[in-house]
């Protein structure tokens, strides 16, 4: 083998094996909601923050358990829990703890309904007047009661969020709201506009519940844009709560396809990262040896 070829060989061998780590780093998912999806419609930018602030994520109902875990995010949970699943964060409630869960139309009315909360979810549209945007959907939420998770926080954009009813209102909309049964963005002979509730909070089973009706505020196009209010204070705010957890149970932001798992757990895992390193400089140690041999 001239020396040319072996460079040229040498030269695919190295690219190759780059693309490994390469293609592990920007391994990515389209899932809404999920921590993989880079997308307007993921959580990446969340988690990201949520890595570098060095908060827990729970997978499991012995995590949700422990003492380090006061309060809780739900962000977005799935449909068909199972009874387990509720189990747990009863027991979580039961240990005084305090729960956040945030979801507009997916699994949170059966987690709700499990716990056996007073709160509960809205089908309908919720739209206002009372809009950051160009559609009645961008709902502007105003602070009404003062608490720990809305310090410094006066106004909410949401986005198609649902309406809330049951336990204390936390943050509600303005009179100009209502609920768009027919979808059509007008309010019609039959819709009413009033105030609706959007982040409520209840005692129960011996722990604190607080319900937001809107898990979007989390995704990457809101989390991103600065000009959404005192939505990025709000979320300082729950990073910055003492023994925060977020849960990764059952939100929807841990859902993945494909070969998400394996690529996360390579990424994760800088054991297999060095191991695949080594054996590369190894095979092109071994390749170059036998060029030199064989000349």
């Amino acid at each position: 083998m001239t020396v040319i070829k072996r460079i040229f060989w040498l030269t695919v061998m190295i690219c190759l094996i780059l693309l490994i780590p390469i293609s592990v780093h920007l391994s990515t998912t389209t899932l809404d909601f999920s921590r993989y999806t880079i997308q307007w419609n993921g959580t990446s930018s969340f988690f990201s923050t949520i890595d570098e602030a060095h908060i827990p994520v729970v997978e499991t109902s012995d995590q949700i358990l422990s003492d380090s875990c006061n309060l809780l995010l739900v962000i977005a949970p799935k449909r068909n829990l199972t009874v387990a699943d509720i189990t747990a964060y009863r027991e979580y409630l039961a240990h005084g703890h305090s729960l956040v869960i945030a979801d507009d139309f997916g699994g949170g009315t059966e987690l709700l309904t499990g716990l056996g909360s007073s709160i509960a979810l809205l089908e309908e549209n919720l739209s206002s007047v009372d809009m950051e945007y160009a559609t009645p959907t961008s709902v502007i939420a105003y602070r009404i009661v003062d608490h720990p998770l809305l310090a410094n926080v006066s106004t909410i954009v949401l986005n198609r969020p649902a309406a809330l009813v049951g336990g204390e209102p936390f943050m509600m909309t303005s009179v100009l709201s209502w609920l768009d049964v027919n979808g059509n963005g007008c309010i019609d002979r039959n819709e009413t506009m009033q105030r609706f509730a959007v982040f409520s909070h209840e005692k129960l089973n011996g722990g604190d519940l607080y319900v937001f009706s809107d898990p979007s505020i989390f995704i990457n196009s809101m989390v991103g844009d600065s000009g959404m209010r005192d939505n990025g204070q709000f979320i300082h705010n729950l990073i910055s709560s003492p023994g925060l957890c977020v849960d990764q149970m059952v939100s929807r932001t841990a859902e993945n396809d494909g070969l998400i798992k394996l690529m996360v757990m390579v990424k994760s895992t800088y054991l297999i990262m060095d191991a695949i390193v080594g054996i590369a400089m190894l095979i092109l140690a071994v390749v170059w040896w036998r060029g030199q041999v064989t000349k």
